[in-house]
């Protein structure tokens, strides 16, 4: 009885073996499955290429940390979109193990903010309390709001016109002098 469950084991461990390669390789391009389709085991597989492409990830890990650093705002897009693209390269962070203190990251985010938005920034640098992103984000959402209301509002009417700016020559000034005889009559 020992001896069946025995081999019994060792044919759901190969079933599940071949079932979990099979899974690894389904999930591959096929020009990846050519090159490693005829690997005998999940494990050998796993190991094959883990020992492959880790090593990749290491340089993309510099590469989004850099990407992160170098984002510079500017003042031709909408700040929250651009607030939303650093938080997707701080997203990466964690699906690749790095960790970065969210007081850091606020203050970052702060740093890289647009040149006209040069008084808010300094504002938000002052506060005495921290602030999480989520915070962050709501005081850039707000801010970006007021800026397109004051964009949106119509310009106002100029109240006091400048009289000598908008004279115009009727020909009546023929006739602004009391001597007539200065006066040229033009019908002659």
């Amino acid at each position: 009885m020992k001896q069946w469950s025995k081999l019994a084991g060792e044919a759901s461990g190969e079933n599940d073996d071949y079932i979990c390669r099979g899974h690894i390789l389904n999930g591959m391009s096929d020009t990846l499955f050519d090159i490693y389709q005829n690997v005998e085991s999940a494990k050998a597989l796993w190991d094959g290429l883990e020992a492959k492409y880790m090593a990749e990830d290491a340089s993309s890990k510099k590469f989004l940390v850099s990407d992160f650093n170098n984002y510079k705002m500017v003042d031709s897009r909408p700040v929250m979109e651009q607030y939303n693209e650093l938080l997707r390269i701080l997203g990466q962070f964690s699906q690749h193990n790095l960790r970065m203190d969210e007081a850091i990251s606020v203050s970052n985010i702060i740093d890289k903010l647009p040149p006209s938005w040069k008084d808010f920034k300094h504002t938000l640098k002052h506060q005495k309390e921290e602030m999480s992103l989520v915070q962050l984000g709501s005081h850039l959402r707000i801010e970006e709001s007021l800026r397109a209301q004051e964009n949106d509002k119509p310009k106002e009417k100029m109240l006091q016109d400048d009289d000598v700016a908008w004279w115009i020559d009727s020909g009546a000034t023929t006739h602004a002098c009391k001597d007539r005889g200065c006066s040229r009559n033009f019908n002659q």
